[in-house]
C-alpha cells in the first residue's frame, strides 16, 4: 500500500525496547488472528527489525561506554596509588628532614649557649684586664706628657744655643773670607763650634794642665794649612771645609775586624759649596742665595721621640779637592756633593734609601728618598717613608704627616718609591725608581750601629744605579674625591742618571718589601703641627692683603 515508510523511534533503554517488541509481537499476533493483511503484517516485521537492531545497537554502545569507563577507573586507581606512594614518600623525606635540621638547629643553639655562657662567664675577667690596660695607657700617657714636657724645655734650651752657634757660624765665616789660610792673625778660638777627633799632632802642650789639653783636643779647630802639616791622623769638619787623614784597615773587608784586613790610606780635603740644604731658598738684602733648613724627620726628631735620628744637611752642593785613596790621588772640581747624618742608639730594624744629586742635564736638581721600622714611644713601632725634591731651589717634600707614601723594593736590585704631597698649598706627586744588576753591581757590605752587636755588617750600598726621577703637580677632583696628576707636561719627566745611591740595611731581606706609610696618632699630629701653623699663618697674610 502506499503508506509512508516508518519514522524510526529515538533509541528507548533496553527494557523498553523489549516491552515494546513484545507489545508489538502480541499486538501482531492479534493482529494476524484479526486479520490477514500483507501490509500490515510487513510493517510489524519492519518494525520488529528496527527494534532488534536498535536494542542491539544501544546494548553495544553500554558495553562499550562500559569498558571506557571502566579503563578510566582502571588508570584513576592506578594514579590514585602512584600518588599515594609520592605522598608517602614525601612524607617520609619531609619528617627526615625535619628531624635533621632540628638536630642541627638543636646543635648550633647548644653551641651557641655555651659560647654566650664562655663570653658571659669571661666578660667579668676581660673587663677587670681591659680596666687594668687602660689604667697602664693612662700612666704611660701621663707619663709621656711629662717627657713631652721635659723635652720642650730641652727643645728651647737647644734653640737658643743654636742661635748662638749660628751667630758664631757667621762670625767665623766672615773672618775666614776675609783672611787667607797662611794669615797669621787667625784665631783657632774662632772655630769653637766645630770639633776635629782622634787627632794626633806635634804641638807642644806638655806645660798645659789636663783640662785645657781636653778642651783644646775637642773643641779647638785649626787653621786648614796648620793642621795639614802638624796632625797625623783625624779628620776636621769646618763650615765650609773637610780635611781628614784616616790610617788603618779596609773596612769594607770583614777580616779588618779582626785586625787581618789591607792596611789603608785615606787623606781628604776638599771645600764646599752648598747649593741646597733641607727647605726652599731664600734670598737676603744683599742677593745672598740660602736654604732655609727643616727638620727632615719632623721637628720632634730633636727630642728623645724616634729613634734613630735622621738630618739632611745638604741635600746638593759641590766639592772641589782631592782624595789619596792608598797612594791614588783624585782629583775633582765641583762635582756633586750630599751630606747627612744619622744619630741615636741604633740603626732601623729594615730600611731603605735612595739619593741622586747628578742627573743628566739638570744643575740643580736632587732628591732624596727613604724609609723603613722605626721605634716610637711607649715600645711601639712604625713603618714610614718619604720622597723629597729640590729643584732650582724649590722644595717639594711628600711625608707621612702632610700625604702618603708607597714603596716597592727588593732584596737588592730594584727600588720604587712613590710619593704625594696633598696637603699645604704645593700638591704634588714624585716618583723615583733605582735598578742595578746584581751580578754586575753587588754593592758594597758596610757596618752600620746595632742595638745588640755594636758596629756590625748590617747593610749594603752602592753609588751606580740607574735612576729615574718624574714630578707631576696635583689637583683635587671633585667627581673621584682625590688628587689627580695636572693635565700638561709635567714639571721634571723622567730626568735620569747613572750615579745614582742606593741602600738597603737592616734584614733579613728574603722577599719584596712592599707597603705604605702608616704614621699612627698622636705623633702624625704632633709631628704636622708647624705645618698647620704655617697654613694658618699664611690665610691670616692673605686675608690682611685682601683688606688693605
Amino acid at each position: 500500500a502506499a503508506a509512508d515508510p516508518p519514522v524510526p523511534s529515538p533509541p528507548l533503554p533496553r527494557s523498553t525496547a523489549a516491552t515494546v517488541a513484545t507489545e508489538g509481537d502480541s499486538s501482531g499476533t492479534s493482529s494476524t488472528n484479526q486479520s490477514s493483511d500483507p501490509a500490515v503484517a510487513a510493517d510489524s516485521q519492519a518494525r520488529q527489525t528496527i527494534a532488534d537492531e536498535v536494542s542491539l545497537l544501544i546494548e553495544r554502545q553500554v558495553q562499550a561506554e562500559t569498558q571506557r569507563l571502566r579503563s578510566q577507573l582502571s588508570d584513576a586507581r592506578q594514579t590514585i596509588s602512584c600518588l599515594q606512594s609520592d605522598l608517602q614518600q614525601t612524607r617520609v623525606a619531609s619528617r627526615t628532614k625535619v628531624e635533621t635540621m632540628t638536630t642541627a638547629h638543636k646543635a648550633e643553639l647548644s653551641r651557641l649557649q655555651r659560647q654566650v655562657d664562655s663570653v658571659s662567664a669571661s666578660s667579668t675577667t676581660d673587663h677587670a684586664k681591659l680596666k687594668g690596660e687602660v689604667q697602664s695607657l693612662r700612666s704611660d700617657l701621663s707619663s709621656a706628657r711629662s717627657r713631652l714636657t721635659e723635652m720642650h724645655a730641652k727643645y728651647q734650651k737647644a734653640k737658643r744655643m743654636a742661635k748662638q752657634r749660628d751667630g758664631m757660624i757667621k762670625n767665623i765665616i766672615e773672618t775666614m773670607q776675609q783672611q787667607d789660610d797662611s794669615s797669621p792673625s787667625f784665631s783657632p778660638s774662632q772655630m769653637e763650634p766645630y770639633y776635629r777627633m782622634g787627632e794626633e799632632s806635634d804641638v807642644d802642650d806638655d806645660d798645659d794642665d789636663d783640662d785645657e789639653k781636653e778642651d783644646r783636643r775637642m773643641i779647638t779647630a785649626m787653621d786648614p794649612t796648620d793642621w795639614r802639616e802638624k796632625v797625623k791622623t783625624g779628620f776636621q769638619v769646618l763650615p765650609n771645609r773637610l780635611q781628614g787623614k784616616l790610617n788603618g784597615r779596609n773596612g769594607a773587608e770583614r777580616d779588618a775586624l779582626l785586625g787581618k784586613g789591607a792596611p789603608s790610606i785615606c787623606d781628604f780635603d776638599m771645600s764646599i759649596t752648598p747649593l741646597s740644604g733641607w727647605g726652599d731658598d731664600v734670598r737676603d738684602d744683599v742677593d745672598r742665595t740660602s736654604s732655609k733648613q727643616r727638620s727632615t724627620a719632623g721637628w720632634l726628631a730633636s727630642f728623645a721621640v724616634f729613634e734613630p735620628h735622621w738630618q739632611v744637611t745638604l741635600a746638593d752642593a759641590r766639592a772641589t779637592g782631592t782624595v789619596n785613596w792608598n797612594g791614588t790621588i783624585y782629583e775633582f772640581d765641583d762635582a756633586p756633593f750630599y751630606a747627612e747624618k744619622n744619630w741615636g742608639g741604633s740603626f732601623p730594624s729594615h730600611w731603605y734609601w735612595v739619593q741622586c744629586n747628578a742627573f743628566d742635564g739638570y744643575d740643580r736638581l736632587s732628591v732624596t728618598a727613604g724609609g723603613g721600622t722605626r721605634k716610637i714611644p711607649l715600645g711601639k713601632t712604625e713603618s714610614l717613608g718619604m720622597v723629597s725634591v729640590h729643584y732650582d731651589g724649590v722644595f717639594y717634600e711628600a711625608v707621612p704627616w702632610t700625604g702618603d707614601m708607597e714603596w716597592d723594593v727588593d732584596p737588592w736590585g730594584r727600588w720604587i718609591l712613590t710619593g704625594r704631597c696633598t696637603s699645604g698649598t704645593r700638591l704634588f706627586e714624585a716618583q723615583v725608581k733605582a735598578t742595578c744588576n746584581p751580578e754586575i753591581t753587588p754593592g758594597v757590605t758596610l757596618r752600620a750601629p746595632t742595638k745588640d752587636n755594636g758596629l756590625a755588617y748590617f747593610c749594603r750600598d752602592s753609588f751606580l744605579a740607574d735612576t729615574s726621577l718624574s714630578l707631576w703637580q696635583l689637583r683635587w677632583d671633585e667627581e673621584i674625591g682625590d688628587h689627580v696628576r695636572v693635565d700638561g707636561p709635567p714639571i721634571i719627566d723622567c730626568a735620569t742618571s747613572k750615579q745614582g745611591g742606593i741602600e738597603i740595611g737592616g734584614g733579613p731581606w728574603w722577599d719584596t718589601w712592599k707597603s705604605k706609610s702608616n704614621m699612627k696618632e698622636p705623633m702624625k699630629t704632633l709631628v704636622a703641627f708647624p705645618y698647620l701653623k704655617r697654613g694658618i699663618l699664611k690665610r691670616g697674610r692673605k686675608k690682611r692683603n685682601t683688606y688693605n
